[in-house]
């Protein structure tokens, strides 16, 4: 070898990066890797902080939730009050509508009976008795006795 090529060789071995067992290098390395680790722990304080956001606004929702689960509960309740007040109306009315259709029915019964009898002509009556076959001459009598007295029916 020639003191050229060991001249050659030194400006060489300058331009190589340091090695891996020298301080430098490992000085490097070091600071590359806190950097990386600062990066990281950035990184998960800032997803900490998002997750705590997220997990303050559920509770937010979970409480507003529950105060609605409450509310529905007591409107749930107040309905069933009124379902129940409404069906004693309804059978309030029913029985009324009952009492009422009855009351309808005797009365209509009064009114045909009524009806019925007023709708005799007293007059032909009267007349039928008073000149028929089976007319009574003594008012004692009746038309039963008239009869057997013309027939000579004897009880």
């Amino acid at each position: 070898m020639t003191l050229l090529d060991t001249a050659l060789d030194r400006t060489r071995r300058r331009d190589k990066p340091a090695g891996k067992h020298t301080k430098n290098y490992r000085v490097q390395q070091l600071k590359s890797k806190v950097t990386e680790l600062r990066d990281e722990n950035r990184h998960l304080h800032n997803r900490q902080a998002a997750a705590d956001d997220f997990f303050a606004v559920l509770m937010d929702d979970r409480a507003e939730l529950h105060n609605l689960w409450q509310y529905a509960e007591h409107k749930a309740a107040c309905a069933e009050d009124v379902v129940v007040c409404q069906e004693a109306d309804i059978r309030d009315l029913h029985r009324q509508i009952a009492d009422l259709t009855e009351r309808l029915r005797v009365a209509s019964l009064a009114d045909s009976a009524a009806s019925r009898t007023q709708e005799i002509d007293t007059r032909a009556l009267l007349k039928r008795i008073t000149q028929g076959a089976d007319a009574v001459t003594d008012p004692g009598q009746t038309t039963w006795g008239a009869r057997n007295q013309q027939t000579g029916a004897t009880s």
